[in-house]
């Protein structure tokens, strides 16, 4: 499948599957400057208001989520997603997600309303599965739409580990300042 825009911004999807052999399946995504928006409209409803400009490169090669593996990057730019009605919409953000040998990486940077929001996050993966996470997330200015309107800065720190089918999470909040 693939999709070619007037202003010359690409999107493909390839892929190669025998149901006979699913661990030797491989997909791959591919673009270059698509807008996300008009997409956006075709999708659920929680999705309405998702704009950007996405740029990709991944691969993956099998289809059983304990053995595939995952390679390459994505990347959207100008991007608008909505949060929740309480802190209103993440926008003029830049997300990347990447995969390499030794798992995956996630960075989401840009505004809330009238703060900042940053988040870095981390997984050991076998296959696609995560076998160790670590998430930060950092804000600034950060104002809840309500009648008191407070303001807070914080940093919060998660280190999550599996054992078996449950998970353990250990998160510090520090540097946390509310206005």
């Amino acid at each position: 499948v693939a999709a070619h825009a007037v202003d010359g911004s690409t999107l493909a999807l390839a892929a190669d599957l025998d149901p006979d052999h699913l661990a030797a399946a491989t997909v791959a995504v591919t673009a270059r400057t698509f807008q996300l928006g008009p997409l956006a409209r075709l999708a659920p409803a929680l999705l309405l208001g998702v704009r950007g400009v996405l740029d990709a490169d991944l691969q993956l090669r099998g289809l059983d989520p304990r053995t595939a593996r995952a390679s390459g990057s994505l990347r959207i730019t100008g991007a608008q997603v909505p949060l929740a009605d309480i802190v209103g919409n993440l926008r003029d953000a830049t997300v990347a997600l990447g995969f390499g040998a030794d798992g995956a990486r996630l960075t989401v940077a840009g505004a809330v309303e009238s703060g900042q929001v940053e988040v870095v996050a981390t997984a050991q993966l076998t296959g696609l599965l995560p076998d160790r996470a670590q998430l930060d997330v950092t804000v600034h200015d950060l104002t809840l739409i309500t009648t008191t309107a407070p303001r807070f800065d914080a940093a919060l720190h998660v280190e999550l580990t599996r054992a078996g089918p449950q998970w353990q999470a250990v998160g510090r909040l520090h540097d946390a300042v509310v206005e």
